[in-house]
């Protein structure tokens, strides 16, 4: 018997946010919250490969580039902004989806368009059955307008890494 172990993908959910006076600190720093300062991100479409396995921690060494499909915005202290991301996950056998969306909306507006985009996504690829295991993470400028002193950038940044 073989016990050659199988390769899986492993899915970690990066959310974060920073406010800088530059956009590439406040971009670097919402990548640090979000745990994946010290990688390579080599962006990728949304979809979630079958036998995904949920895991907290990423387990490359540092500065390997690592797949992720993620989405970002860069807003002024003024602005409001979100960022959005749905995973419907996978069977064994079959794919999955990410979904990730940014835009100058509010938070609601968000979720409203976030829903919208994961109905139509799993309608076309005829996965409507798994609508229901859609899981949705969203990160609103309105959240941290508190801590934003001018001038001031934003970046909101939510991903999903698979490696």
């Amino acid at each position: 018997m073989n016990n050659q172990k199988f390769n899986y993908y492993k899915p970690i959910l990066s959310v974060g946010y920073s406010t800088e006076g530059e956009a590439i600190s406040a971009f670097d720093d919402a990548l640090f919250e979000g745990g994946i300062g010290n990688y390579n991100l080599v962006k990728v479409s949304s979809i979630l490969p079958p036998n995904v396995i949920e895991n907290d921690t990423i387990k490359l060494s540092v500065g390997n580039p690592l797949y992720i499909a993620y989405t970002s915005v860069i807003v002024s202290s003024y602005e409001v902004a979100s960022v959005g991301i749905a995973i419907v996950r996978p069977t064994s056998t079959e794919y999955g989806l990410i979904i990730e969306i940014s835009d100058g909306i509010d938070e609601e507006s968000m979720k409203d368009r976030l829903y919208r985009a994961t109905k139509e996504r799993c309608r076309y690829r005829q996965i409507t059955n798994r609508l229901s295991t859609a899981q949705y993470f969203i990160i609103s400028s309105e959240k941290i307008v508190n801590e934003f002193t001018f001038p001031t950038i934003a970046c909101l940044f939510a991903g999903v890494s698979l490696f």
